[in-house]
């Protein structure tokens, strides 16, 4: 979905929209509608102090939240400076984060895309956790593991596992985790290609 064209007054049913995304998308983590009210509008409970729904992911108290127009802008402008899609950016960035900005993996993998922090010092982000410098240094390293591999599968492959492991198995890995990735991309890649 184009959030560029929706007016920013939407952006809290559009925030409640996409923690139902995530919710579906990842069973586990499943919480009863009444437990979603009473964990989201119970007034005693700082937001920053939330439960977070996406899992395996923890997310760190969140500074002011950047609005789903401006992170629907940085994404095209970061995906078309570098000459990819921003629906299969916005499916890398589902996939990884389900969309949330301090998103921090048990591997230590941070914001929108998940980078390593090795990874992020490479491409010169000096803040994983900002949304713009995450995405900007996500777009820069899935397009060099694009030109490397010559192929989107291939690509997500070595932006999940290691371009190592794709080198070394002359192709997507073996790994079961890798291979549902791949997948669970394309699928939100066809969801984002499908909205308007």
């Amino acid at each position: 979905m184009d959030f560029s064209q929706i007016p920013s007054s939407f952006a809290p049913l559009l925030g409640r929209v996409r923690e139902l995304e995530v919710l579906t998308s990842q069973p586990k983590s499943w919480v009863s509608f009444p437990e979603l009210i009473e964990k989201n509008l119970k007034p005693d409970v700082p937001k920053e102090n939330r439960e977070a729904t996406v899992s395996p992911t923890q997310v760190l108290p969140a500074q002011a939240p950047k609005s789903e127009t401006n992170l629907s802008s940085i994404i095209h402008e970061k995906a078309e400076e570098k000459g990819l899609d921003p629906n299969l950016v916005k499916a890398i960035i589902q996939t990884e984060s389900g969309f949330q900005p301090k998103a921090v993996s048990p591997k230590g993998a941070l914001g929108l895309m998940q980078l390593m922090p090795k990874t992020a010092e490479m491409l010169g982000v000096d803040d994983p956790l900002d949304p713009s410098a995450n995405i900007e240094g996500g777009t820069t390293y899935f397009r060099d593991m694009l030109q490397k591999f010559g192929d989107i599968d291939k690509a997500l492959a070595a932006y999940n596992a290691g371009p190592g492991a794709v080198k070394k198995y002359g192709g997507v890995p073996p790994y079961s985790e890798t291979q549902t990735y791949i997948e669970k991309v394309k699928s939100n890649y066809k969801k984002f290609s499908r909205e308007l």
